[in-house]
């Protein structure tokens, strides 16, 4: 028989593919080289094969599809040491079925030891699930000190060992304790949430982070909740519930001062307000208002300076997006 060369110095390509994708469409793929990445053994798959033994390991990534890896003893596979799970594997998409017609029995046979690569890192799964508060919840926010709680079932790491971090959507910029389950949040902060209206109804989900930064994308929870907040926190120290047009923070009067004064200011919107007085050294001696939301309007404030000495003193207003400061004259 004749044999022709028709070419030279061919390499095949790999399909690098997620169980689902080689499931999908498996005949497609029967007979090529396929690349699995990032899979553990089930709980209920069989054993590593000794050497000189065959096996069929069930393969997936903590949830969802299952793929069989074929283990071979007319291949080096069975001759090394069960390898370090998670891993990625080079294997040829094959068949093994009595059916007619043959739709099902799809695996992946390994080729070679040194095509599994062993401990690769695997993003957090996203099986997990928010605990409360549950879905549609209502907070009547009457007390910006008051605590709230947010809980939710731990992700699962198939690397082993490694904290994983969390994040609440609606909090982008709270950095939560790596591994902690369970947050609490102020009344200020939910009412942050709200852009100064009076009611609304946000929705949340928790991102699972990468703890060691080789997956850049969060891994977000099965499901997103809503939550209704409802302003319910009393207004004090308000002059008039008029809403002026801009912020302002108004030079404190009288001034000079023996021993009380008022600071007036306006917002134009819901704020997170902080008011404190200091020394001409930048010693505090006086918080008139601590990390509170306050509704769109005028306020005024009283400042007792009796137990202070004379002198320069500053007071400094403190919003998400300003910051005031005026000195005031104290004269006894």
């Amino acid at each position: 028989t004749d044999i022709s060369v028709i070419d030279t110095g061919f390499t095949a390509g790999v399909a690098n593919l997620s169980i689902e994708e080689y499931l999908a469409d498996a005949e497609k793929y029967e007979g090529t080289l396929v690349k699995i990445t990032g899979v553990t053994k089930t709980d209920s798959s069989n054993a590593w094969p000794s050497s000189g033994s065959d096996a069929n390991l069930t393969l997936w990534r903590g949830v969802g599809a299952e793929v069989t890896a074929r283990v071979d003893k007319d291949t080096d596979v069975d001759e090394g040491a069960e390898p370090t799970w998670p891993i990625s594997f080079t294997g040829i998409a094959t068949q093994f079925s009595f059916d007619t017609p043959a739709d099902n029995g799809y695996q992946v046979t390994l080729v070679d030891y040194a095509g599994i690569e062993q401990d690769v890192a695997v993003a957090p799964l996203s099986n997990f699930n928010i605990v409360s508060p549950p879905d549609g919840l209502t907070f009547a926010i009457s007390d910006t000190t008051q605590d709230y709680f947010f809980n939710w079932n731990a992700a699962q790491d198939l690397n082993g060992g490694k904290v994983v971090a969390y994040q609440l959507t609606i909090f982008p910029d709270f950095a939560f304790p790596a591994g902690d389950t369970t947050v609490v949040v102020k009344g200020a902060d939910l009412l942050a949430t709200m852009g100064g209206a009076d009611t609304a109804v946000v929705k949340y989900t928790v991102f699972a982070l990468d703890p060691e930064g080789v997956f850049t994308t969060p891994v977000a929870s099965i499901d997103t909740f809503s939550l209704t907040l409802i302003n319910k926190v009393p207004i004090v120290g308000v002059e008039d519930e008029i809403v002026p047009n801009r912020f302002f923070v108004e030079q404190n009067y009288p001034n000079p001062f023996n021993p009380t004064t008022k600071i007036k200011f306006g917002l134009p919107a819901q704020s997170v307000v902080d008011l404190r007085i200091y020394d001409i050294l930048g010693r505090e001696v006086r918080t008139l208002v601590n990390n509170k939301a306050l509704k769109a309007g005028t306020y005024s404030y009283n400042f007792d300076a009796s137990a202070l000495a004379s002198g320069t003193y500053i007071y400094r207003l403190t919003t998400e997006n300003n910051v005031v400061s005026k000195k005031m004259l104290l004269l006894k």
